[in-house]
């Protein structure tokens, strides 16, 4: 089993029949495993809005269209 795993994610969203009301969204992190069933972690995630789109993170909206929200994290995860 490797010590850690680096990733990262890209996404679009364009709506056609709309202006300003697409959206992109990029995210990165690092798992770094302690055993088979234990791994510290740590990312980070944003969302660049358009001026008429209003994308969250996480299931948190932004509180206005066109602002771009971002978010990170860390902990240490199980598997019992």
């Amino acid at each position: 089993m490797p010590n850690g795993l680096l990733w990262g994610n890209h996404s679009a969203k364009r709506v056609d029949d709309c202006t300003s009301c697409g959206a992109r969204g990029y995210g990165f992190g690092y798992q770094y495993h302690l055993s088979n069933r234990t791994e510290l972690y740590v990312f980070y995630s944003r969302v660049d809005n358009a001026a008429n789109s209003a994308i969250g993170i996480g299931g948190v909206d932004p509180s206005a269209p066109g602002k771009d929200p971002s978010g990170y994290g860390m902990g240490i995860a199980t598997q019992f």
